[in-house]
């Protein structure tokens, strides 16, 4: 497969494209299951989501906000809500009250310093190659090829529940399988396999009416998992493939396992009347 790096792709086109996403890659390291369920049944988006999706837009995207969302000025009781909702049928509808949240926490990363080194950055670039011989994709929010002590610097842009709990958000979510995906496909891209990428993860977390920023980048432990994870997941894929099976029908938890407490609430019950495992 040819190996792009493609500015100014219409979401829609990058979505078409057949190759495997993070997402899908993130799936299939848990079950080809749920590597299939993901592609056929996506699931709805939560509130976290939803407005990780309005952040996105009005950072990325703000040319766009109109043509996808309209902004109701009172609360969604309001008898005039329906009528709304009916007139921007076409629309994803939001209130004024999380428009202006969304915008004030905009001002706060703008403000942040990681956003000095995407000065002149390009935003939504489609980045296409291959992860163990299978075409792979991934979309870019924000990303610097002309920074002087790297080759290429990412920037993503995440809504999350804690910013406190970024280790567990990044293992439940995958974002570990994000960054190797990312950064594996643009060396390809770049036709330098040794080139030094980093990638950074702004991560914005609201609580009323606080707003917390924060910047995380994923270690090099988590990178090596990600690899042996993901090239892992791809092998039992091509031999899935090799041997017809019908990936729709995979149990993925038909393993009898012996398993219970965490180990760590175990540990700090015996540390906690100094008994020794």
């Amino acid at each position: 497969m040819k190996t792009d790096l493609i500015y100014n792709q219409p979401y829609h086109e990058y979505r078409s494209h057949d190759s495997f996403g993070s997402t899908d890659l993130k799936n299939m390291t848990i079950s080809l299951r749920h590597f299939w369920d993901g592609r056929h049944n996506p699931i709805e988006e939560t509130k976290s989501m939803q407005f990780g999706s309005l952040m996105h837009t009005l950072i990325l995207e703000e040319d766009f906000f109109e043509k996808r969302y309209a902004v109701f000025p009172k609360t969604r009781r309001h008898k005039e809500y329906k009528e709304f909702c009916e007139e921007n049928y076409n629309k994803i509808i939001i209130t004024k009250s999380e428009h202006d949240r969304a915008i004030t926490c905009i001002d706060k990363i703008k403000d942040h310093p990681i956003m000095s080194h995407f000065t002149g950055s390009a935003s939504e670039v489609s980045v296409y190659g291959e992860i163990s011989e299978i075409p792979c994709k991934g979309r870019l929010d924000l990303l610097n090829t002309n920074y002087d002590d790297f080759d290429a610097i990412i920037l993503d842009f995440k809504s999350i529940r804690s910013i406190r709990n970024w280790s567990n958000h990044c293992y439940e979510y995958g974002y570990h399988i994000q960054e190797y995906v990312y950064t594996s496909l643009l060396k390809q891209a770049l036709k330098k396999e040794d080139a030094i990428i980093k990638m950074f993860f702004v991560l914005f977390e609201t609580e009323k009416d606080r707003y917390y920023i924060a910047v995380r980048e994923i270690d090099e432990d988590s990178r090596e998992l990600a690899s042996a994870q993901v090239n892992d997941a791809l092998i039992d894929y091509k031999h899935a493939m090799r041997d017809g099976v019908d990936l729709s029908k995979i149990d993925p938890y038909e393993s009898p396992l012996v398993e219970g407490v965490p180990a760590w609430a175990i540990a700090k019950y015996y540390n906690s009347i100094g008994a020794e495992l």
